[in-house]
């Protein structure tokens, strides 16, 4: 095998909820790890931000990132090693990435995204909207009128109807409530 062979990769590199703040740290680890292994980064994306299915390292939840990479056969295991290493890293994974092109890997590329991303972590948004007051109370729905069935006749009883259960077409000079009688 000759030391020009170069192929394509997918690497799925797992970080602790707790490093969300740090997100530019997490890149530049993933970059150094792929730059030690000698590899050429083609595209990266957060992949995804949730629950894991278990306990991994004291972690409930983390972050996933997607690379995708051209290095050589012989370095992939000098990345495991460097990734297994990683006190950042808790889980990682790579494969072979025949089954997609290079337009296909680069149209997955969102380190903008990432980058914008970090930014607004650890600078937070420009613009803090201010606080707003709390919406009222939602009104307790009114109790259901009494229905006449076969032969029996009810007895009418007077029902609240609130603003929230008052048709449309209310006038609106009129007060929202109204006592009605069935």
């Amino acid at each position: 095998m000759s030391d020009e062979t170069m192929n394509y990769y997918e690497g799925l590199f797992l970080f602790p909820q707790a490093m969300a703040g740090r997100m530019s740290e997490m890149i530049s680890h993933m970059d150094e790890l792929l730059e030690r292994a000698g590899a050429k980064l083609v595209a990266m994306s957060k992949w995804h931000e949730g629950n894991l299915a278990y306990t991994i390292q004291k972690s409930r939840r983390g972050i996933y990132f997607l690379t995708y990479f051209e290095a050589q056969p012989e370095r992939i295991a000098g990345l495991e090693r460097d990734s297994n290493l990683s006190e950042s890293i808790i889980r990682f994974m790579f494969t072979r990435a025949d089954h997609l092109t290079v337009e296909e890997m680069t149209a997955t590329d969102g380190r903008q995204a990432i980058e914008q991303e970090s930014r607004l972590k650890t600078e937070g948004p420009a613009d803090k909207p201010a606080a707003e007051a709390p919406a009222a109370p939602a009104a307790p729905a009114a109790p259901a009128a009494p229905v006449a069935t076969d032969g029996d006749t009810a007895e009418p009883e007077s029902v609240v109807v609130t603003a929230a259960a008052a048709s449309d077409k209310a006038p609106a000079d009129e007060d929202t409530t109204a006592e009605t009688t069935s």
